[in-house]
């Protein structure tokens, strides 16, 4: 009975040796699969521009909150400062072209062209008004907004016009 103990044993070692090998393939297996994932959420991440990622929905935004003043009344509040009027403007055909720092306080803008806040920037000779009423005016490849549309559209040259504003105001000291 002893031989017999032993010669079980020997299978069971065998057994559990497959076994192990087994599971570590997998575990290795899962762990691979699990990197190619991981590198291709990170370069589509990486390749696919804001504007075309449904996920970006505002950069360098504050939370959403209420003012509590009735809009009637706004005219009194000391706080409330209206931003209409004139504002520095600068259209760029596409969103490379675009003066992508503009937002930083050391960035001149004195040179750019003024348009009217609010308003519409082709009314005031940015672009070309687009009104359609039964066809896109571009390719239709959500979320993709820069595909190559037809040669004769007008936005084969301007796939995406980007408009970057900037105005100056001061707030009393609080």
């Amino acid at each position: 009975m002893a031989a017999r103990r032993c010669r079980v044993g020997v299978y069971l070692c065998r057994a559990n040796l497959a076994d192990e090998i087994i599971y570590r393939m997998k575990r290795f297996i899962s762990l691979v699969s699990l990197l190619v994932v991981l590198q291709t959420m990170a370069i589509a991440q990486t390749t696919t521009p804001d504007w075309e990622n449904p996920q970006v929905v505002g950069i360098n935004k504050l939370p959403y909150h209420a003012s509590l003043q009735l809009p009637s009344r706004e005219a009194e509040c000391p706080e409330i400062v209206s931003l209409d009027g004139q504002w520095h403007f600068h259209w760029s055909p596409n969103p490379d072209e675009r003066p992508a720092d503009f937002y930083r306080t050391d960035f001149d803008v004195s040179q750019w062209n003024h348009i009217i806040v609010p308003g519409n920037w082709q009314m005031q000779n940015f672009g070309k008004p687009i009104y359609t009423n039964s066809r896109y005016p571009f390719q239709r490849a959500a979320p993709r907004v820069t595909a190559e549309p037809p040669q004769d559209w007008y936005a084969y040259d301007h796939r995406n016009p980007v408009g970057s504003y900037v105005t100056f105001f001061t707030t009393s000291a609080a």
